[in-house]
């Protein structure tokens, strides 16, 4: 079984090394791995590092009121809405979105690109 989860995920990398590779060659896209690897690493570090913290205060939080099940559930719904948040601070302050990058998301860009600017969490 472990061979075949393995085997799988080769060759997915390898299929999208491959895409990707071509696509550079046809575009002359360069790749830049601090921007492409390294700050989405360290957001998703920090964002693991924060989820399970705050999934275990949020157990002792809903622990006492709330059965075991719906408090792990709740704790869980709370934590995936503030990784989320938390993944995407960080990935603000680290540089990696660009103006372009929030543009680009349909109806949302505009006002998340004006809060950023406001929190001066963007450049260029």
């Amino acid at each position: 079984i472990g061979g075949a989860a393995l085997a799988t995920v080769v060759g997915f990398f390898l299929a999208s090394f491959l895409n990707i590779r071509k696509v550079a060659v046809l575009t002359q896209w360069r790749f830049n791995a601090v921007e492409l690897l390294l700050k989405p690493a360290a957001a998703a570090l920090v964002m693991a590092w924060g989820v399970f913290i705050f999934y275990g205060l949020f157990l002792q939080l809903f622990a006492g009121s709330l059965s075991e099940r719906l408090a792990h559930a709740a704790s869980l719904s709370v934590t995936i809405v503030l990784g989320v948040a938390v993944y995407a601070v960080v990935l603000l302050l680290l540089g990696g979105v660009r103006e372009e990058d929030l543009r680009a998301v349909p109806r949302l860009g505009s006002p998340l690109l004006n809060a950023a600017r406001r929190l001066k969490m963007i450049r260029k």
